[in-house]
């Protein structure tokens, strides 16, 4: 999402980090689609005519630009392929044999500490935050004492996540398993993703006097509440 806007999709549609992405660009007489892993993030209305874009002197590169400063790419491609005609959402999905688990970015299973299975994004253990065995579950699992090891904001019991984590992450699910003890105090958060605005994605539970989890996504203009 775009921190400066309050639409994840308003003015630009950002990368996400060290992890394989799928691509693909659709021109047609009418319009110009953008499609990330299957899903249309942007379509564009106007005379995208691809012929327009050729003449004896074009050059198509990939990784590198010859008409300005840009910086050069750094990274790795994959299966690029070029078809004549301007294909849907499903053929996109059926011709790359696109599915959900093509799509997981970050995963800790706190077998390895808190490392990252996935891209190498290790986490951090912050406060009195550790990982320990778990008779009931069979494996280690992470446990947070709702404690503050040195009472200011930074030593806050948790676990930290790279925030490189859900960049260009413009769909997201978040998938845990979570155990809420039964003193917990109330307005506990299970989950803050947030930017040093009022942007935040915030799980509570027991939020305030409810039992009840509590989801809040806060923009720079407005507050949603969704229990």
């Amino acid at each position: 999402p775009n921190i400066e806007r309050d639409t994840p999709l308003e003015g630009y549609i950002l990368p996400a980090y060290d992890t394989w992405v799928h691509y693909a660009y659709v021109l047609d007489g009418t319009s110009f689609k953008y499609y990330q892993n299957g899903k249309l993030l942007r379509e564009l209305s106007g005379d995208f005519t691809a012929s327009q874009f050729y003449s004896d002197t074009a050059k198509i590169t990939l990784g590198a630009t010859f008409h300005d400063a840009t910086v050069d790419f750094t990274g790795g491609y994959s299966d690029i392929r070029v078809y004549a005609n301007s294909l849907t959402e499903s053929q996109i999905i059926s011709e790359f044999d696109l599915k959900y688990t093509d799509f997981l970015t970050t995963s800790y299973d706190f077998e390895d500490g808190v490392k990252d299975s996935v891209r190498s994004y290790d986490a951090a253990l912050v406060g009195n935050a550790r990982v320990e065995f778990n008779e009931e579950r069979n494996s280690n699992v992470l446990v947070l004492d709702g404690s503050n090891a040195g009472n200011v904001n930074e030593t806050k019991t948790s676990l930290e996540i790279p925030k490189t984590t859900l960049h260009g992450h413009n769909e997201l699910t978040i998938s845990l398993d979570v155990l809420v003890d039964s003193s917990c105090g109330g307005y506990a958060r299970v989950f803050e993703f947030s930017t040093e605005g009022r942007q935040a994605l915030t799980l509570g539970a027991k939020w305030g006097s409810s039992t009840s989890m509590l989801l809040k996504y806060t923009t720079q203009n407005d507050v949603t509440d969704q229990k």
